[in-house]
């Protein structure tokens, strides 16, 4: 059977970050779109509503709009679910094709037909840094539409405190019908939160920073969860853990990268990758990614090599912020 592979010659393993982040380019543009036009659909009938002359004393109105908004964001997060089915496939698919080529010859693997029917749904789980166990302590009880209907409930919260704001203006002050029509679209639209969210710690997280880790997370994880079940499929437990080290870099990334592991923990040589993620490997953002040993001599000394760099660039690293 053909390894379904299409390009010339796979990217070594060490050089394979810029296909993450290319694939992350292709996932943010594909986010954006969805998140600028749901948001496009929310503000016009926000500004639809606040233009009625009645909405500001008509309950059936402003519910009517509660509604209209919260049907929205329903729209919007399945949207986004379908959106993270499609980028995985895709993600899968290119990294499935890396993992087979790292093989040797006539290593055992499955068609892409096969695979998917296997390993594609609990990929997609596994994923999501919406389930990400990382991710705990963010108000983000569960999937992406948890995280959907928490931003439905922040924005919704601040159109009904601009309303009921208005109302105690316009009892305060006598305002016409036409100033409180005024006064509440302006209201509305300045009161709006910008799609926070706010985590344990009550740091607010701008919603581009927040969709970005969730790209960038997700098309991570999705590389290292298909390189291993490749690999396993093969017969080959051991990964180098692949990457780099940068000025700011996560102490567990300082810590891990260039290191081999054991994906299953059945090693008594090498530690388990479990371990490696536990000291703060793969956290939410973290563009490491593993590449499967094959030939453990090999492997050994690169590891010694890049043990070297890595040793070289955390001494730059210290000389600079000392400076």
């Amino acid at each position: 059977a053909g390894t379904g592979l299409t390009m010339a010659k796979a990217p070594p393993q060490g050089r394979r970050l810029h296909i993450l982040k290319r694939q992350e380019n292709v996932g943010a543009r594909q986010m954006r779109d969805i998140l600028m036009r749901a948001r496009d659909r929310m503000d016009m009938q926000i500004l639809r509503a606040a233009r009625e002359g009645r909405f500001a004393r008509s309950v059936a109105l402003r519910d009517t709009l509660w509604a209209q908004l919260g049907a929205e964001y329903a729209a919007m997060g399945g949207r986004l679910d379908e959106w993270l089915a499609r980028r995985t496939t895709a993600v899968a698919r290119e990294w499935r094709k890396l993992a087979i080529a790292d093989l040797p010859p006539g290593a055992l693997h499955q068609e892409w037909g096969q695979f998917s029917r296997k390993y594609l749904r609990d990929v997609v789980e596994l994923a999501s840094p919406a389930n990400a166990a990382e991710l705990a302590a963010v108000n983000l009880p569960g999937k992406t539409r948890s995280a959907v209907a928490s931003m439905a409930s922040q924005d919704i919260g601040a159109v009904r405190a601009a309303v009921i704001q208005t109302h105690r203006l316009a009892a305060a002050t006598g305002m016409t019908a036409r100033e409180v029509s005024k006064e509440l679209l302006a209201a509305v639209t300045r009161k709006r939160p910008a799609w926070a969210f706010i985590d344990a710690a009550g740091k607010r997280w701008h919603p581009r920073s927040y969709f970005s880790m969730l790209n960038r997370t997700t098309a991570a994880n999705v590389s290292r969860n298909v390189t291993m079940n490749v690999a396993s499929e093969a017969g080959f437990d051991l990964h180098i853990i692949e990457g780099g080290v940068v000025s700011n870099s996560h102490p567990g990334c300082v810590e891990w990268a260039g290191r081999i592991v054991s994906a299953s923990g059945a090693s008594t040589k090498y530690p388990s990758l479990d371990a490696a993620v536990s000291a703060g490997l793969f956290h939410p953002n973290c563009r490491h990614y593993l590449a499967a040993v094959t030939k453990e001599e090999r492997a050994e000394t690169r590891v010694d090599v890049l043990a070297d760099r890595k040793a070289t660039q955390i001494e730059a690293i210290e000389l600079q912020e000392a400076a």
